[in-house]
């Protein structure tokens, strides 16, 4: 769950301005044969804000574990690439 809240008090008129109210991270990360989460980018950081890019990875590190992949009915390690959108009100 992505609690915005803060990410909002950062923020001031100029990022506003620069990014909008509506921002899409693009996250690619990788979970491993135990369900970790790991190597965690943000590929379009230059779209987002600093304060949303920030509170998006926090969310990210505090993600429980996920079902890894299975290859032959063995966990295996498998890269993700998911879009994460706010609209900051």
């Amino acid at each position: 769950n992505l609690d915005l809240t803060r990410t909002v008090g950062a923020m001031d008129s100029v990022a506003y301005a620069k990014y909008g109210s509506k921002q899409t991270a693009i996250l690619n990360f990788i979970v491993c044969e135990d369900g970790a989460i790991c190597n965690i980018e943000i590929e379009n950081r230059e779209k987002v804000s600093p304060e949303f890019a920030k509170a998006v990875l926090a969310a990210m590190r505090k993600s429980p574990q996920w079902m890894p992949a299975l290859v032959k009915g063995k966990p295996v390690k498998t890269r993700f690439r998911q879009p994460v959108v706010a609209v900051i009100e």
